[in-house]
Parts: C-alpha cells; sequence; structure tokens
C-alpha cells in the first residue's frame, strides 16, 4: 500500500531488506571452526599446505553460502582476518618453488 496518497504505486520505491551481514560472518565462522577441525594452525613456518589442498577442501565440502559458492578468495580473506585476531605471525601465503614450479602455499599450516 501506498504510504503518500499523492503519489501513484508506480513512483514509489520502497526498500530493499538489507543483507543480513551478521548472518553472513557467523557462516564464515563455521567455515573456519571446519577449515581448523580439518588442518592444524602450527604458527611454524617449516608446516605449509598448496593453496589448491584448501580449494579442493572446499569443493569436498561443498561449501554454499547465502551469497552463493564459497570461494578462495572470499575464504582467504576470512582466515587472514581469523590469524590477525588470534596473533598467529608465521602464518601467511606466498609463492613456493616446489618441483620447479611456482605455486601459492600457506605457510604455518599443514593437514
Amino acid at each position: 500500500m501506498n504510504p503518500d496518497p499523492l503519489i501513484p504505486d508506480t513512483q514509489v520505491i520502497y526498500p530493499q531488506p538489507f543483507k543480513d551481514s551478521s548472518y553472513i560472518h557467523l557462516e564464515m565462522q563455521v567455515y573456519i571452526e571446519k577449515f581448523i577441525n580439518d588442518f592444524q594452525l602450527t604458527n611454524e613456518e617449516k608446516d605449509f599446505i598448496r593453496s589448491k589442498n584448501i580449494q579442493e577442501w572446499i569443493d569436498e565440502n561443498g561449501f554454499k553460502g547465502k551469497r552463493g559458492n564459497l570461494t578462495i578468495t572470499k575464504f582467504a580473506l576470512e582466515l587472514k582476518k581469523y590469524i590477525l585476531e588470534k596473533g598467529l605471525t608465521n602464518i601467511y601465503n606466498k609463492y613456493k618453488k616446489l618441483n620447479g614450479k611456482c605455486v601459492m602455499c600457506w605457510f604455518g599450516i599443514k593437514k
């Protein structure tokens, strides 16, 4: 129903409900907790996994969120936030040469 009788219904723009960002945040917390159950955050530079391992983990678990599929990029951003909150200084991602190829790896994490 139009709240203003002087404006026709076709011209009234009703606000769309906002996405519940707290729900999205809680959803990402669930993903992080599951990741911590499946991988160990050792905080030691000698331990590392490939980013490909994280992508495979996401695919195996079939994570689909309120805003669509979980991507490695979305997950990496949330993982970095978690790492900063917990003060884990030796967990980071960078390229490492493995078998003559440069691959993106996460250091301080092992399976």
